[in-house]
């Protein structure tokens, strides 16, 4: 037998979100095969249209590349707005093209932090940016981006910005 405390420590662990996610188990293997047809779909309305869906339709693209036997998995994939991969949702709507002006400013800011870094004495605060760098690069592999996620990318991408500008560059201003 437990005790109503014991009992009342379990509920509030159990209703704290990641640890209820993580014991559902069984929707794992579900979300995880969800990506793998949500990212063919991407892959299929890619080649379906080289020249790009334009940005934010990839739901479009999706409705057009949908398949019947999707059915099977349940009502659930029926509709998504996002590849889940922000990469794929950037080679769906802009091309080849954005999602290398996209990925070249990651590259950028990686090449001026490794290069700060090597000057620097201050090894572990740059390895830290690169590692930040390389976890948002990672995320958006496995997410879409919420407004929130812009706000802290482009906060992040402006404070490595700053952090590894030469003073002699910026005219003096430190």
């Amino acid at each position: 037998d437990i005790t109503a405390e014991e009992a009342d420590r379990r509920g509030i662990i159990k209703n704290i979100p990641i640890v209820n996610n993580l014991s559902d188990i069984k929707n794992l293997g579900g979300s995880v095969s969800n990506r793998v047809l949500v990212s063919q779909v991407a892959i299929d309305a890619f080649k379906e249209r080289p020249l790009g869906w334009g940005f934010g339709n990839f739901s479009t693209a999706f409705d057009r590349n949908y398949k019947a036997e999707f059915l099977r998995r349940g009502w659930g994939d029926t509709f998504f707005d996002s590849a889940h991969n922000y990469y794929l949702d950037i080679l769906v709507g802009l091309v080849p093209l954005g999602l290398v002006s996209f990925l070249a400013v990651f590259v950028l800011a990686i090449y001026n932090v490794i290069k700060k870094m090597l000057k620097s004495r201050r090894k572990i605060f740059f390895s830290l940016m690169l590692s930040l760098l390389f976890s948002i690069m990672t995320q958006l592999f496995f997410s879409f981006l919420h407004p929130i996620f812009y706000l802290w990318l482009f906060l992040s991408l402006a404070f490595i910005a700053y952090m590894t500008k030469d003073p002699e560059e910026a005219g003096g201003i430190s």
